[in-house]
């Protein structure tokens, strides 16, 4: 079976563009309802970046699957030694990983459990699965370091829209948290304009830096595919005419004997008297 989708740079562009504006909107929303004073329970639910069952987890949990779903199509184009096809596929099932630990709060629920142990870091019983995560992320990122090389001598363009991104996102998942736990347990505890703040900036950080991966994946699966378009595409246009002048050195005496065996038959009387 063969799945594959056709798109150019710029419908790629305007994919990023479509993205950014609902990111935009869903948290404009949010910070609106909070400000009018949740006017509608209803919207408030729907569009609450701090909330479970909603748009905004909906809409994250879905990039992250969809960019992990690009990269699993990358695997399957790519016919190249570094970066391998075992090297997407394991950054595809991280990104799908991702996408479920935003739907089903895997991350918060790890840290329900870890802050009980002893000697777990944490900050104020708060981020205990942090140093988890890292240590997963840095030892993908030695184990599978020359990986990152090839890329960047290669792909040197997507390689930065991808890291762009996820600088973004790590600051919103990683940085914000530690921040606002840093500020929530001093004076500002209960101030809840901030809080809300926080998630906006955190939520809208995540969503915005997984649509620049998201762009990023898709520019590398498109020069993949060129790659490929370019290794199956015909002889250069040198070589035929190279060859051309030979066929037609062997065509000529095929034509002219053809010719005077038409014109024998159409003619029979004049070769008899000749």
């Amino acid at each position: 079976m063969t799945i594959e989708f056709r798109y150019t740079t710029r419908e790629a562009v305007n994919i990023l563009k479509t993205l950014i504006l609902c990111e935009t909107a869903i948290v404009s929303i949010y910070l609106l309802s909070y400000l009018l004073g949740r006017p509608s329970f209803t919207i408030h639910a729907l569009f609450d970046l701090d909330g479970e069952a909603c748009i905004p987890a909906w809409f994250s949990s879905m990039q992250l699957f969809m960019t992990g779903a690009l990269l699993w199509l990358a695997s399957r184009s790519c016919r190249r030694e570094k970066p391998s096809p075992l090297f997407l596929k394991l950054a595809s099932a991280g990104f799908i990983y991702i996408s479920a630990d935003e739907a089903a709060m895997i991350h918060e629920r790890v840290g329900t459990v870890l802050k009980s142990l002893p000697h777990v870091p944490s900050i104020h019983g708060h981020g205990a699965w942090i140093p988890f995560y890292v240590i997963a992320g840095l030892f993908f990122v030695l184990v599978m370091g020359r990986h990152f090389y090839f890329l960047w001598r290669d792909f040197r363009r997507e390689l930065i829209w991808v890291l762009g991104g996820m600088a973004v996102f790590l600051f919103g998942a990683l940085g914000m948290e530690v921040i606002g736990d840093l500020l929530r347990s001093g004076s500002l505890e209960d101030a809840s304009r901030f809080y809300v703040l926080e998630v906006a900036i955190e939520e809208f950080c995540e969503m915005s830096g997984m649509s620049v991966v998201f762009h990023g994946v898709m520019r590398f699966l498109l020069q993949l595919h060129r790659e490929r378009a370019t290794e199956l595409a015909p002889l250069p246009t040198p070589v035929i005419s190279s060859v051309l002048p030979a066929m037609a050195a062997v065509a000529v005496p095929v034509d002219h004997a053809l010719l005077v065996q038409s014109d024998a038959l159409q003619h029979p009387d004049e070769q008899h008297i000749a």
